[in-house]
C-alpha cells in the first residue's frame, strides 16, 4: 500500500503540474481596460453601497463610487486588491476595465485573487467613477477594500515591500526543498533515508508553492492567467501528503495503516476537486473545509501516536524536539486559518510561513545529521558484512556465506551445477616447505578457480583446502570444459620450486530425481572429487 500511495501522490503532481504549465501558457481572464507618475495616495473619500441586482451570482453588487474633481491632469492610477469579485468601472457610464472569470476551461466562477488597476486621464476630471463588485462568494460581500490613486510603479513598489517577506520566505522554502529532493536522491543510498528525505523535499516544496501563489506581492509581478489562483488550494492539498509520510518515520509504529488512509483521503479529494473544477459544479475552494479537516484528523492522529508512543517505548529527543516544533507551527497555522476566515479568505499572514520554515529548516538539519550518521553505520555494517562472508586469504566467499545462500528463500537448485575442489598434497607442503608456501598453494588454487568459473558461478572456500563452485543454471557444461583448463593451468603453475600443485575435482548436476536438495549435489559431486584425489595419489610420482 505505502509503494501505491507514493507512485499515485507523484503521478497527480506530475499531471498537475502539466496541467498547470499548459494552463497558464494557453489561457487568459476577460480584462478589459484602457490603456497604461511617483507618488500615491490612500484614496478613501468614496460613496459606498450595495444594492440587490438579481442577474448578479449571489443576487448583491456593491458599488464604490469616486469623485473625479480632483484627479491628476496627468495619466494616474487606481489601484485596488480583490478577492473572488468579479469587477465592472465606468467613467460618467461608459465601460473602463472589466475583470471576469469568463469562460476559460477550468478557471471556475472565480476571477481569484487580483490586483486592479484602473488608468484615470486628465479628461477624466470633473467626472464620477463607479466601481462596481459583484462577489462570487458570500463570505467576501462586505469585505473592506482599500483604494490607492497615483503612480501605478510607486504603488506596485509599496506594495512589494509591504507584503514581500512572505514572498521571500516561500522561494526560501522551495529553494530549501529542492536542495532536500536532490540531496536525497543524488547521495542517499539508503532507501528509508532517500524516502524520507524526499517527502521532507517535496513538503517544503509544497509548503512554498502554496504561500507563493497565495502572496499578495506575487498578484503583483504575474500576468493575469486565471489558474495561479488556483494554485494555493491545489499547492495546500498535495502538501497534505509528504508531510504525512514523513511524519510518519517519527515513530516505532510508522507502517500502521491510518497514515495511508489519510493519504488515499487526500488523494481522493484532489480528485473530487479536479472533477468538479473542471465540469463547473463546483471549485477548489469549495473544498478547503475538506482539506482543513484532513489536516486536524492528521493533528489528532499525530498526538495519538505520541501518546502511545509515550506509553510503550518512551518519547526520544528527535520526536520530543518535532513534537515542540509541530504546537509552535499549529500556533502560526491556527492565527493563519482565523484570519483567513475573518477576512473572508482575502488575507493571509507571514506567521504560519515563519513557523513552518524554521520547522523544515530544523527537520532537514536533523535529518541530515541522522542520515549521515546511518550511512557511516551503514558503511561499517557493509564492511563487516563483507569480512563475516568472505575468505581473508583468498577473497572467495566462505562456508558462512555458502551456508546463507543455499538456506535462502529465493535460492532455487533446477539447473545448477556443483563443483567440489581439493588440493592435494596440502599438508605434504606444509611440512617441507612451510606454512606460508601452503598459503601461497591455497591462494593459487583460489585465483585460478575464480578466474575460470567466477562469471558463470559463485566460488566458495568451504574448508582449509576445499572449495566448492555453484555454477549457474545452463552453464553445467561450459563449467566442466573450464575446470579441464583450470587444473593444467594450477599444475603448471611453479610458484612454489620443487613442488608440484594439483586439483582433485568432482562435478555433478542438480537432479530432483536423485537428489532431495542441492546438499545431495553436493555430496555426489563430493565422492566424484575423492575419487579422483585417490587415483591421483596412486599415481603420484613426486
Amino acid at each position: 500500500m505505502k509503494a501505491w500511495v507514493v507512485r499515485s501522490y507523484f503521478i497527480i503532481w506530475g499531471l498537475l503540474l502539466l496541467l498547470f504549465i499548459n494552463l497558464v501558457f494557453t489561457s487568459r481572464l476577460r480584462i478589459f481596460e484602457r490603456n497604461p507618475d511617483d507618488d500615491f495616495v490612500l484614496w478613501d473619500n468614496y460613496e459606498y453601497s450595495k444594492v440587490e441586482r438579481p442577474e448578479a451570482i449571489l443576487g448583491v453588487k456593491e458599488i464604490f463610487t469616486f469623485d473625479l474633481s480632483d484627479i491628476s491632469d496627468y495619466e494616474k492610477t487606481l489601484c485596488f486588491y480583490s478577492a473572488h469579485t468579479n469587477i465592472q468601472a465606468f467613467v460618467d457610464g461608459e465601460q473602463v476595465y472589466n475583470l471576469a472569470a469568463g469562460n476559460a476551461y477550468f478557471a471556475g466562477k472565480s476571477p481569484g485573487y487580483y490586483w486592479n488597476f484602473i488608468d484615470l486621464y486628465g479628461f477624466d476630471k470633473g467626472k464620477k467613477l463607479e466601481v462596481v463588485l459583484e462577489p462570487v462568494y458570500k463570505n467576501v460581500i462586505g469585505e473592506i477594500h482599500e483604494f490607492y490613486y497615483g503612480d501605478k510603479n510607486a504603488i506596485v513598489f509599496a506594495q512589494l515591500k509591504q507584503y514581500g517577506i512572505p514572498l521571500i520566505l516561500s522561494i526560501l522554502c522551495i529553494v530549501i526543498g529542492i536542495f532536500y529532493v536532490s540531496y536525497a536522491l543524488l547521495k542517499l543510498s539508503d532507501d528509508k533515508g532517500r524516502m524520507n528525505m524526499t517527502m521532507l523535499g517535496f513538503f517544503a516544496i509544497q509548503l512554498g508553492l502554496w504561500k507563493l501563489f497565495d502572496a499578495e506581492a506575487f498578484m503583483l509581478l504575474i500576468d493575469n492567467a486565471p489558474y495561479l489562483s488556483l494554485m494555493p488550494f491545489l499547492s495546500l492539498m498535495l502538501m497534505c501528503i509528504p508531510f504525512i509520510l514523513f511524519l510518519k518515520s517519527n515513530f516505532t509504529n510508522s507502517e500502521n495503516p491510518i497514515w495511508y488512509i489519510l493519504c488515499v483521503l487526500s488523494e481522493l479529494e484532489m480528485v473530487v476537486g479536479i472533477i468538479g473544477q473542471s465540469t463547473g459544479l463546483w471549485d477548489f475552494r469549495d473544498l478547503l473545509w475538506v482539506t482543513h479537516a484532513i489536516i486536524v484528523t492528521v493533528a489528532v492522529v499525530t498526538v495519538i501516536f505520541i501518546l502511545r508512543e509515550h506509553k510503550k517505548f518512551g518519547i526520544n529527543g528527535r520526536l520530543k524536539q518535532s513534537m515542540l516544533w509541530m504546537f509552535v507551527c499549529f500556533v502560526g497555522a491556527l492565527v493563519d486559518v482565523v484570519i483567513y476566515y475573518v477576512s473572508g479568505a482575502a488575507r493571509s499572514t507571514v506567521i504560519g510561513m515563519l513557523t513552518f520554515s524554521f520547522y523544515v529548516i530544523m527537520l532537514g538539519v536533523s535529518s541530515l545529521k541522522e542520515t549521515r550518521e546511518l550511512v557511516a553505520i551503514g558503511v561499517n555494517a557493509t564492511r563487516y558484512k563483507d569480512m563475516a562472508y568472505h575468505d581473508q586469504l583468498t577473497n572467495l566467499w566462505n562456508r558462512t556465506a555458502y551456508a546463507h545462500d543455499i538456506m535462502d528463500d529465493t535460492f532455487v537448485p533446477d539447473g545448477m551445477g556443483v563443483a567440489m575442489m581439493d588440493a592435494n598434497n596440502l599438508k605434504y607442503c606444509n611440512d617441507n616447505f612451510g606454512h606460508d608456501q601452503g598459503d601461497v598453494y591455497i591462494k593459487a588454487c583460489a585465483d585460478a578457480i575464480q578466474e575460470y568459473l567466477g562469471d558463470i558461478g559463485r566460488c566458495y572456500r568451504v574448508g582449509g583446502d576445499e572449495f566448492c563452485v555453484l555454477i549457474n543454471p545452463g552453464h553445467y557444461t561450459l563449467g566442466k570444459e573450464r575446470i579441464h583448463a583450470m587444473k593444467e593451468k594450477i599444475e603448471n603453475n611453479r610458484e612454489i620450486e620443487g613442488f608440484k600443485m594439483h586439483l582433485s575435482c568432482g562435478t555433478k548436476l542438480f537432479d530432483r530425481q536423485i537428489d532431495y536438495d542441492i546438499s545431495d549435489t553436493v555430496r555426489r559431486a563430493d565422492r566424484e572429487m575423492y575419487q579422483e584425489k585417490y587415483l591421483s595419489k596412486k599415481d603420484d610420482t613426486r
